[in-house]
């Protein structure tokens, strides 16, 4: 493992089995994560953003799904290969995530105190007192206001915005060196989308985390991270510095979903879709799998799957014809 990075991805696939067949979600992915760093995935619904980091921190239900690859490299230890309960060790502690949609994430049979305290006890072995303080303290940290009376109530009484905060304070709760975060503004309205990625660009920032954000949002993209993985598919189509994914995209498929952004309707630009569908996981074409909806796409592109090569320093793209 390079000494500079905290996280090393290699083969990384994810397969579902379902009653019409077996649905490979993420397909031999691999990528690498450096330490301090902010990396973004991006990518439409159902491209294999969420899978990826469930089978990272080995949250896949074993009854439908299963994760396997090379090796999921988390400082010196591969995640693939722990047990249980050791993986139970890592998912919390070192490793934390935010949900996507924390009203499902979240118990509604317990108070936001005890399940911010249930980590504090687990990693951290504070009880009573100690506890509660510490939970009022991660309250205080994300700007909730009245945390006194708020660790006590419970998650329906409380806003969306409210909700998504006591998520970020649960991840921070153990002081993680790793955190993943699934979309964590999605179903919240812009003020509060902008508040919470300033508290979390604080955080990150204070606490030197190095974080992987998931989101389908370019814009926030361009505001939280430092380099992007494009997916399509269940694979990486372009992995590229956040400067270059806006002024020298490569792959056709980043071209499109940066020209179907509906901020450029406000500059004046013509709002552009990609023409076709996704192509169904249960029956992938030989080749690429964005070809039948690439303008550039020619006979070599749906016969032969192109490999992912740097096209320059830091720059990758899956494509024969980028």
């Amino acid at each position: 493992m390079q000494e500079n990075n905290i996280l090393e991805v290699s083969g990384l696939t994810t397969e579902f089995h379902t009653l019409s067949g077996t649905v490979r979600a993420v397909n031999n992915v691999s990528f690498s994560l450096r330490k301090g760093e902010t990396l973004g995935i991006v990518g439409e619904s159902g491209c294999g953003k969420s899978v990826t980091a469930l089978s990272i921190m080995r949250l896949l239900d074993r009854r439908f799904g299963h994760a396997y690859g090379e090796y999921i490299r988390f400082q010196d230890q591969d995640l693939l290969t722990l047990s249980d309960k050791q993986i139970q060790n890592v998912r919390g502690n070192e490793i934390a995530m935010i949900f996507q949609e924390p009203m499902t994430a979240l118990n509604p049979v317990f108070s936001i105190g005890n399940q911010i305290g249930e980590a504090l006890e687990k990693h951290l072995g504070l009880r009573g007192r100690e506890k509660k303080q510490r939970c009022i303290e991660l309250l205080r940290s994300v700007n909730i206001p009245r945390p006194e009376k708020i660790v006590t109530e419970y998650p329906h009484q409380l806003s969306g915005g409210m909700r998504q905060r006591v998520m970020i304070a649960m991840a921070l709760s153990c002081h993680p060196c790793l955190l993943i975060a699934d979309e964590p503004t999605t179903a919240l309205d812009v003020t509060i989308q902008a508040q919470i990625l300033e508290l979390l660009q604080r955080i990150i920032r204070e606490q030197a985390m190095s974080v992987m954000f998931i989101t389908h949002d370019l814009g926030v993209i361009a505001e939280m991270a430092d380099r992007v993985i494009v997916m399509y598919a269940g694979r990486i189509m372009e992995v590229v510095p956040v400067r270059e994914l806006f002024a020298a995209p490569a792959h056709p498929y980043t071209i499109g979903l940066l020209h179907s952004r509906p901020s450029l309707v406000a500059k004046g630009h013509k709002l552009t879709c990609i023409p076709g569908m996704v192509p169904s996981l249960l029956d992938m074409p030989p080749g690429c799998p964005f070809a039948d909806r690439c303008p550039r796409a020619e006979a070599d592109c749906r016969s032969s799957l192109p490999e992912l090569r740097e096209i320059a320093p830091g720059h990758a793209v899956r494509c024969f014809h980028a």
